[in-house]
């Protein structure tokens, strides 16, 4: 589900997936596996399904928070929040919880907080600093901010401690991604890959993602236009017909570009 991210996956892995699976190495081995990585890059990179997919590799339970399923108008409620949310991630062990937009949440300065936020905070920081003694739960947290907009006391040693820049994908990767979300479409032999990557240098994954959709509703509304049908009677035969071709991308590169 992921191009471009070759290294990076590989990284991820052995930080999370590895000890996940066999904890017993670990111990064996005399490593603590890492409780914190926090991921930080451009939206759209990929960063939420990169959370997903290592879940569903190391056969974990994934549990996925943003701000608005922590924050609350009610005293108590985001302390109670959190502390819920690790108290499951323990009962569900081997566990991923994947804190999404985590700079919204716990932002670099305190004085953006109100009193609420602060104290989820420090609930936040003292379920991560008791992950120490327990096995199976890792924190991945996601920004598409710098490091430099999150508190500083998330990122201290025992915590987040592992950070990881997740890149637009390169000129190999966007090929790889293209390729990924045509996998079930019917493509014309006109429709070069290679191309569509060098036409799509400053796209992300996800925009990749909406250039593919995007192609295929350009096909659908180009062949009800050359043989003046409705959609509702492409049917049978008809549907075996539709190709999408070089220019049903053009198009959709050209609008996603402006």
């Amino acid at each position: 589900m992921l191009g471009g991210l070759g290294r990076l996956k590989e990284e991820l892995q052995q930080y999370i997936e590895w000890p996940l699976k066999n904890p017993e190495l670990f111990e064996a081995i005399g490593i603590k596996p890492t409780k914190g990585i926090l991921l930080y890059g451009s939206p759209g990179t990929g960063k939420t399904t990169i959370a997903k997919i290592l879940a569903c590799q190391a056969d974990a339970y994934f549990i996925s928070a943003s701000p608005a399923d922590i924050t609350s108008m009610w005293y108590g409620q985001e302390e109670k929040r959190v502390r819920a949310m690790f108290q499951l991630a323990r009962e569900k062990n081997p566990a991923i919880i994947h804190v999404d937009d985590i700079d919204g949440l716990f932002p670099k300065s305190r004085e953006l907080m109100h009193e609420a936020t602060h104290r989820a905070l420090v609930q936040f920081i003292n379920e991560m600093d008791g992950l120490r003694d327990t096995g199976g739960v890792v924190v991945l947290g996601s920004t598409n901010r710098g490091l430099d907009s999150l508190d500083q006391a998330l990122l201290r040693e025992g915590r987040f401690d592992r950070k990881f820049h997740v890149p637009l994908p390169d000129f190999r990767g966007r090929i790889e991604i293209f390729k990924i979300h045509t996998g079930n479409m019917p493509i014309s032999e006109d429709v070069n890959f290679e191309k569509l990557a060098r036409e799509t240098k400053n796209f992300s994954g996800a925009k990749i993602k909406t250039c593919c959709e995007l192609a295929g509703y350009n096909a659908i509304r180009r062949y009800c236009n050359e043989k003046n049908v409705k959609v509702e009677d492409i049917r049978f035969d008809l549907i075996k017909e539709i190709k999408v071709c070089n220019k049903d991308f053009q198009k959709a590169v050209i609008s996603l570009v402006k």
